[in-house]
């Protein structure tokens, strides 16, 4: 976060994508309507932007506002991305799901060999938190350095109320730690656990009753998702 006190100003950009347009959705050709500005200049006052156009149309404000100057020549200047769905805090990997897949293999056959989301589950019940916040803030890291500045993390492979709580505590600190906006969402019901296979409405009652209020009273969701697919609910 930019302290309120310092303004910049982002100039002569090679290209500064302002994607002005109608406030609706965009589909089909609209999708290549960027609002391109060559030589663009962004003026910010703190953390918010107070101004966005040509170089030469701002340069006499962030004179006045006695702004730094950043040059942007070359370089291109636009929004930052928006990641709408990571599972951020995880333990392990998936690589040989996705071999699998690779070979042919359904989603829902590796769930039923135990690969999949219930062998993340049991991957993040064994890592203690401070692996999962040490690797979920590597990952923040590189989201960065891509362009992205808005992550939704997705809770999911916890699968009981203890490690889905461990994993939201973990989502709480790296939103405390990265200068990243952090959007949390709660995903219990991503997989029913093995000991509720045959009574799934048990398990999303737990959820209902258990967990939810406690998320709830602690504000530590935004959200509430649930995986609705045959290997699911």
């Amino acid at each position: 976060m930019i302290p309120a006190g310092l303004s910049f100003f982002f100039r002569h950009a090679g290209q500064l994508l302002t994607l002005s347009g109608p406030p609706v959705p965009r589909r089909g050709p609209d999708l290549g309507e960027l609002g391109i500005l060559r030589d663009g200049a962004v003026l910010t006052r703190g953390p918010i932007i107070v101004g966005v156009g040509r170089t030469r149309d701002l340069d006499a404000e962030a004179r006045r506002m006695k702004a730094r100057a950043i040059d942007c020549r070359g370089r291109v200047v636009m929004p930052g991305f928006v990641d709408s769905h990571t599972h951020l805090v995880f333990a392990g990997s998936r690589v040989d799901d996705f071999e699998e897949r690779l070979r042919g293999r359904t989603y829902e056959e590796i769930a039923a060999s135990g690969g999949g989301i219930t062998l993340s589950a049991r991957l993040l019940g064994e890592a203690s938190t401070r692996e999962l916040r040490t690797q979920a803030m590597h990952f923040l890291e590189q989201l960065a350095a891509h362009g992205t500045t808005t992550v939704e993390v997705k809770t999911g492979y916890g699968l009981s109320v203890a490690n889905e709580m461990k994993t939201l505590r973990a989502i709480e600190r790296i939103r405390k730690q990265s200068p990243l906006e952090i959007v949390p969402t709660l995903l219990a019901a991503h997989a029913v656990p093995a000991q509720y296979r045959k009574r799934p409405r048990a398990y999303i009652d737990l959820l209902a009753r258990r967990l939810m209020p406690e998320v709830a009273k602690n504000r530590l969701a935004e959200f509430i998702d649930c995986f609705c697919e045959r290997v699911a609910f």
